[in-house]
């Protein structure tokens, strides 16, 4: 799930977010298409109307009236909304920029109860309340530890008064983060949340860089240094969960650009903690898990005014520590 900024974020109780978005098995879920809709987001009795990307791997649903109707202004010879059409775009961007990082496909819902008529990416328009997009787990396969789910994505169809400076700039934050949970959701669906939220904040900034939404959640994260990541803290913790985006921005800076695919491959096999998948993946580099989070702690000790040309690429661009207390790791028996 995509908050909108911080102020929203406010509003949100731990714990609810993608585990509280996973579907049953027997499709259980409807969508905004469906007569009851998903969560409030329902098209009623307006008119609906679905664009196909030319690249053949995601359509979007746009009620022509209603709240959660577009802005339906359009430049395009074929008449889809200019705002439709540029969701498309962006969803299939991500697509392609994750799969040239080797990462998975979402799995298809081709011939499933839920397949929006096709085997396409679903993606529907809504006028969002207190998120500006959310990713449904629908039919879900379990093997093991290890559950895989096919989806859908609702995202704002709109973005104004939620932090961005226009449409374009709402779509290219929102839609990759959530196109990225469906991408979690072909390793495994029961991910640590932090780790979901934060890994889909950086494979934004990855497909985007001059966004500066990886950069907005930091602070929380950086005024409570001495938490260990992987337990978030009470009551309201969104910002703290997209916060800890820094620590793939860590695995991917100071171990390579696969490392953070290769603990989605240890978790898509196993079904562990987020931690306990990082430990052999360090271990094939010589490391282990307790020593690469000790240079994590380093990292995070010289940020901000406190940068040193040592550590993150964009180290003077992070908060300043409030204090040289270093970042925790879980005892290993925990793990």
């Amino acid at each position: 799930m995509r908050r909108a900024s911080q102020a929203v974020a406010a509003l949100v109780v731990a714990g609810a977010g993608l585990l509280a978005e996973r579907a049953h098995a027997d499709c259980g879920v409807d969508r905004p298409t469906d007569p009851g809709g998903y969560a409030g987001y329902a098209y009623g009795t307006a008119e609906v109307a679905s664009f196909a990307t030319a690249e053949g791997n995601v359509r979007v649903w746009w009620a022509k009236s209603g709240p959660n109707a577009p802005l339906l202004t359009s430049t395009r010879a074929d008449g889809v909304p200019d705002r439709v059409a540029l969701t498309g775009r962006e969803a299939e961007a991500a697509l392609a920029f994750y799969k040239t990082l080797g990462y998975r496909a979402p799995v298809s819902d081709g011939g499933t109860c839920a397949a929006g008529g096709d085997d396409k990416i679903d993606v529907y328009l809504v006028n969002m309340t207190g998120s500006d997009g959310l990713t449904l787990a629908e039919r879900c396969a379990t093997k093991g530890k290890v559950q895989t789910c096919t989806g859908a994505l609702l995202v704002e169809n709109d973005y104004g008064g939620r932090g961005y400076k226009n449409f374009e700039e709402g779509a290219k934050t929102v839609v990759p983060h959530e196109m990225f949970h469906l991408v979690q959701n072909a390793y495994h669906a029961g991910l640590d949340h932090w780790f979901a939220e934060g890994t889909a904040q950086w494979a934004t900034k990855k497909l985007h860089p001059e966004l500066g939404d990886l950069e907005r959640f930091l602070p929380e994260f950086f005024s409570q240094l001495e938490r260990p990541i992987d337990v978030p803290p009470g009551g309201v913790v969104a910002g703290y969960l997209y916060g800890s985006a820094v620590f793939p921005v860590f695995l991917d800076e100071a171990y390579g650009k696969e490392t953070v695919r290769e603990v989605f491959e240890q978790l898509g096999s196993t079904g562990s903690t987020v931690l306990a998948a990082t430990d052999p993946v360090m271990i094939a580099r010589g490391k282990d898990l307790a020593t690469a989070y000790g240079l994590f702690a380093q990292w995070n000790l010289a940020t901000g005014s406190l940068a040193n040309g040592v550590g993150y690429a964009s180290a003077a661009k992070y908060p300043t520590p409030p204090s040289a207390t270093p970042t925790r790791c879980r005892s290993a028996s925990t793990w």
